[in-house]
């Protein structure tokens, strides 16, 4: 099961979805894998040079629920912002909408051990936010 948010040579991957316990929210129950591929530009770009990291993420099922919540009010337009953190290493991930249907994601991966990090910025739109939204409900279905 996976979530990908695509735009181009730009996306955003959630990946390897596992959970121990879908009722309590043990703050270290929930892990999977974020991808980023990001080139740095928009999505019309034509620079050569990507920038690409796979980091493991820790977090309560809540704190996806959440996410789920934020990213569906976006794509609602009843929202503007949506955030998950990850509490091992600190990585964060965020979500921006604006009034042009504009989805700014950006954030922080770390790698193994915290040692690497990627830090992220890129532009897509808002028809990107459905499929990225159904494949993160189908992970949290499990």
């Amino acid at each position: 099961m996976s979530a990908k948010f695509s735009m181009g040579r730009n996306c955003v991957e959630i990946f390897d979805f596992w959970c121990n316990d879908r009722e309590s929210n043990d703050p270290y129950g929930t892990e999977f894998k974020v991808r980023v591929c990001s080139n740095g530009e928009d999505n019309y770009g034509e620079s050569e040079e990507e920038f690409v990291g796979t980091g493991s993420w820790m977090c309560g099922i809540e704190e996806v629920r959440n996410f789920v919540g934020q990213l569906d009010e976006m794509n609602h337009l009843q929202g503007k912002h949506a955030e998950i953190k990850d509490v091992s290493y600190g990585g964060r991930l965020c979500f921006d909408l604006d009034r042009m249907g504009h989805v700014q994601v950006s954030g922080t991966l770390f790698g193994v051990y915290g040692i690497q990090s990627l830090k992220f910025e890129f532009t897509g739109d808002q028809t990107a936010l459905g499929p990225f939204l159904d494949g993160l409900r189908e992970c949290l279905r499990g």
